[in-house]
């Protein structure tokens, strides 16, 4: 089962999977804009590759 790391607004900001102390997969999200504190995720981390978004991704 993985092990899901929250922030203060219970928001998940680490998902990570594990066989035994082995990580098989980690995905983090950081939902800052410009160092603000938002309300969708900015970017995703999943195993070391990022994907960021930007407000025009929401603009439609």
């Amino acid at each position: 089962m993985p092990t899901v790391t929250s922030d203060d607004s219970g928001r998940p900001t680490k998902i990570e999977a594990k066989s035994g102390s082995t990580s098989l997969s980690t995905i983090s999200y950081d939902y800052a804009d410009a160092g603000k504190d938002t309300d969708r995720v900015r970017k995703r981390t999943t195993d070391g590759a990022a994907t960021a978004y930007t407000t025009t991704a929401w603009a439609a």
